[in-house]
């Protein structure tokens, strides 16, 4: 966490410059962001704080969590990057579900759904999807969750395809049984 706080911290000394994403093409493909566009030092920041966001609720301490993923999520509309909200959206849903936030973590997850839907790679919507269905199982919209679970892999594709764990996950929630 402390490497990703410097880096944080050097990205908003530094300028408001437009960089080269290719160093970071992996990670960041892997996210859904094309590697051919521009990231800003802002753009960077609010990156940085998602991790570290993250990092806060790996290390038992989801009420920072949820504070840095805010800070990450008001910062990312006034850079004018939509890649970068809907990534921000992630970071919050998760510290949310970590402190049992649900209504609000259901409502910022769909927002970032209708914003990856206007992206062009599919990785992030992916994603966006999967934790919105873990938000509304979180909150017992077991049908809600099902119907999402299938926007993401599709009505046939959990059997046989293990990309789709997490969405095949969804799929399986149940209604509680009589013993339940």
């Amino acid at each position: 966490m402390a490497y990703a706080e410097e880096a944080r911290t050097r990205y908003a000394a530094i300028e408001d410059q437009a960089i080269d994403a290719t160093g970071l093409s992996a990670q960041l493909t892997y996210a859904g962001f094309p590697p051919s566009w521009q990231l800003t030092n802002r753009a960077m920041e609010v990156l940085c704080l998602g991790l570290l966001a993250l990092g806060h609720v790996n290390l038992g301490e989801p009420q920072a969590g949820v504070h840095v993923a805010r800070v990450a999520l008001d910062m990312s509309p006034e850079i004018n990057n939509v890649w970068v909200q809907a990534y921000s959206v992630l970071n919050l849903n998760h510290a949310l579900l970590e402190v049992g936030e649900y209504e609000e973590a259901l409502r910022v997850t769909q927002k970032g759904v209708e914003l990856a839907r206007t992206l062009p790679n599919p990785t992030l919507l992916f994603f966006m999807l999967t934790v919105l269905g873990a938000a509304q199982q979180a909150m017992l919209r077991l049908e809600e969750a099902r119907t999402t679970a299938h926007g993401v892999a599709g009505p046939d594709r959990c059997d046989s395809d293990t990309v789709v764990s997490s969405a095949c996950n969804l799929q399986a929630v149940r209604e509680p049984g009589p013993g339940w």
